[in-house]
């Protein structure tokens, strides 16, 4: 069983963040398809108890550490998100920028113990 740190969660924060101009330079200012991912992983899932006690309570069954977000799905499981609202249109819209973006986040994640699906869907 991993041990999932603070510091660590931290870091893939870090992380993500820094390789958001080089997903947007090779994005541009191509918005189509229009949609939205996030990750996903188990209810009973490390990761998701230690948001449960150190994270911020946004609501029931919804918490953050700085821009991770773990928040709980109809199905039972808990998806993973990024609160990175986007400069443009297209980093908030378009899934040319959010898989990108959520792939780094599922790398960044995974280096630290933690396996993550990724979901996505186009509007």
């Amino acid at each position: 069983m991993n041990t999932i740190t603070l510091k660590q969660i931290k870091g893939v924060e870090t992380n993500t963040l820094e390789r958001i101009p080089a997903i947007r330079q090779s994005v541009g200012n191509n918005w189509f398809p229009c949609g939205n991912c996030w990750l996903t992983v188990k209810g009973n899932s490390e990761i998701v108890r230690f948001f449960k006690k150190h994270g911020e309570a946004l609501t029931n069954d919804r918490y953050a550490i700085g821009m991770v977000e773990v928040w709980k799905q109809y199905d039972g499981g808990y998806a993973i998100s990024f609160r990175y609202l986007g400069n443009t249109a297209t980093e908030q819209q378009s899934l040319n920028f959010r898989e990108p973006l959520y792939r780094e986040l599922q790398k960044q994640l995974k280096s630290v113990g933690i396996e993550a699906g990724l979901y996505s869907y186009v509007d």
